[in-house]
């Protein structure tokens, strides 16, 4: 339960200026989502005060959830341009395995105010459900979403974070910047192949040129999940011609 109280703030401000101060490690849209929302630097925000801010720019929300939140729950709130929010603030000011308020707040809301990555957020979740039965593809989808959504980089004059677990994490924030060789060139045949691990720092990050390429990453990853079921249903439902 969030507490609004002068500890939350003085954490609040903390972790704020931490990731903020680790350099120029996160992208230019998401500082500009920041001040579209009118984010506080020292005090807790209020989650409905930046809803306010967030529907009016680009007609998403966040609502609070307790806990890891499951797989069709999560794609279906983001298939409605709804983002769940941790509700609690983590003790580890420098990492959280869990998504907390600050790394749903401060790590995602503001890119949700970019145009091209909201609807990206939007059409993943739909596609997730589309898929939800299908253990193989949405193992793949969950992928693609985790070194996107959430560790995602893009080129930025350098490696500069999009990514909410990246961004709210100052030292992940620094192990990403400064560890050679972690940055690979996004190719979604790559991305679906690395498995997820949320409980420690990332061993690979996966950089995107633009959101426009971010983009076009997704709709050859859409095609690719299309092609591989109608060849699967061609195959299962051809049979030997009788001569």
């Amino acid at each position: 339960m969030i507490v609004y109280d002068e500890q939350s703030n003085e954490k609040w401000h903390r972790l704020f200026h931490d990731c903020k101060d680790s350099g120029p490690t996160i992208c230019n849209e998401h500082w500009e989502g920041i001040e579209l929302l009118n984010m506080p630097t020292s005090q807790l925000p209020g989650l409905e005060t930046l809803n306010v801010q967030l529907r009016q720019v680009s007609n998403w929300e966040g609502f609070f959830s307790e806990g890891l939140i499951e797989y069709h729950p999560f794609y279906q709130a983001m298939s409605k341009r709804q983002f769940p929010v941790g509700n609690f603030l983590r003790d580890d000011l420098s990492f959280t395995p869990y998504p907390d308020y600050f790394h749903d707040v401060f790590g995602h809301l503001p890119m949700l105010t970019c145009t091209i990555f909201s609807t990206y957020c939007q059409e993943m979740g739909k596609l997730a459900i589309q898929y939800e039965h299908n253990p193989e593809i949405a193992r793949l989808i969950n992928r693609f979403s985790w070194f996107t959504t959430e560790v995602g980089v893009v080129r930025q004059n350098g490696n500069r974070a999009y990514g909410g677990a990246l961004i709210s994490s100052s030292k992940e924030l620094t192990h990403m910047s400064t560890t050679p060789g972690v940055v690979k060139a996004f190719k979604f045949e790559d991305v679906v192949k690395s498995k997820i691990d949320d409980k420690t720092l990332q061993e690979v990050f996966y950089a995107v040129e633009s959101f426009d390429h971010l983009m076009d990453e997704f709709l050859r990853f859409k095609s690719h999940i299309t092609s591989k079921l109608i060849l699967k249903n061609l195959a299962a439902s051809s049979t030997d011609e009788v001569l």
